[in-house]
């Protein structure tokens, strides 16, 4: 697949292909190694959802503490687990407003903040 591209006859892309083959192979050879891959994978992605709401969060300059995105988006998120309608629609959004009140942010740009969180995360709704 690497060699169809336009730039496979320098060669570099046949390196990196063989660099990738190999990280991979030596990634999952054990049962353990794919747990801690599966948990590096998830903790990464984690950290830039989480970014990607605290940025939202302080562009809107919320008075919460620093830390109150990251206990809203952590709220939000386990609030999904209850039972609701298609989408999590509106389960997430008050769940996500209750962790930001409780890091002391007011209440005016709580809906701003998750309506640009949802549009920019990419999902109709979390």
């Amino acid at each position: 697949m690497l060699q169809s591209r336009p730039l496979a006859n320098r060669g570099w892309t046949h390196k990196a292909g063989t660099l990738i083959e190999q990280f991979f192979a030596r990634t999952f050879a054990s049962p353990v190694a794919y747990a801690c891959a599966g948990s590096c994978s998830s903790l990464v992605a984690w950290t830039l959802e989480g970014t990607m709401f605290a940025t939202v969060a302080w562009s809107l300059r919320t008075d919460a503490s620093p830390l109150g995105p990251w206990f809203a988006l952590s709220t939000g998120t386990l609030a999904t687990l209850l039972p609701s309608s298609p989408g999590y629609v509106g389960t997430f959004d008050y769940f996500a407003m209750l962790g930001l009140v409780a890091y002391g942010a007011s209440r005016r740009p709580r809906p701003r903040l998750l309506f640009l969180y949802t549009s920019s995360s990419g999902c109709p709704s979390h």
